[in-house]
């Protein structure tokens, strides 16, 4: 591996306490998934406050992307959001400083936890830039694909060394 993007992430919560309320809440996320069925729940994950700067998207592309996220099957995202979500993952903060590849960490400017997010694991990294993608939020690549390229390339350019 010579280099890392990362968009929208976070190498977890270092407090075992907000990790743990947090897998009770993915577990109760997954529980209503189940109990509600998927299109209740696609339709509640879409009005997500941390999903909102997508409407600017356009009615076309969110119905394509409610379509997509139709196409999933339940049982699976359940298991997910139960092995695999936050509250299950461990934290990895402790891990950044023994990354010692070129890393670039994007957020959406209107995705202030993902900012700040991004902006503590740059204080713990080794090589790493921050990009701030303008009129984003969460999906950035999603909401300004152009801009996500261009940056992710420009960073590959300088590893590379173009």
């Amino acid at each position: 591996m010579t280099s890392l993007s990362l968009i929208g992430a976070s190498p977890g919560l270092s407090d075992p306490a907000e990790r743990a309320a947090r897998r009770r809440a993915d577990d109760e996320l997954a529980d209503d998934l189940l109990e509600q069925g998927l299109p209740a729940f696609v339709d509640r994950w879409m009005a997500s406050p941390l999903f909102a700067s997508q409407k600017r998207l356009g009615a076309e592309s969110l119905a394509d992307a409610r379509a997509q996220r139709l196409t999933n099957d339940p049982d699976g995202l359940a298991a997910s959001l139960r092995g695999t979500g936050t509250g299950a993952q461990p934290s990895y903060w402790h891990h950044l400083a023994g990354i010692d590849v070129p890393v670039l960490l994007l957020a959406g400017d209107e995705d202030p936890k993902f900012r700040a997010i991004a902006m503590r694991m740059a204080a713990g990294l080794v090589r790493s830039a921050i990009e701030v993608v303008p009129e984003a939020g969460h999906a950035a690549h999603l909401e300004h694909p152009d801009h996500v390229v261009a940056a992710i390339r420009e960073m590959l350019d300088e590893v590379d060394g173009r």
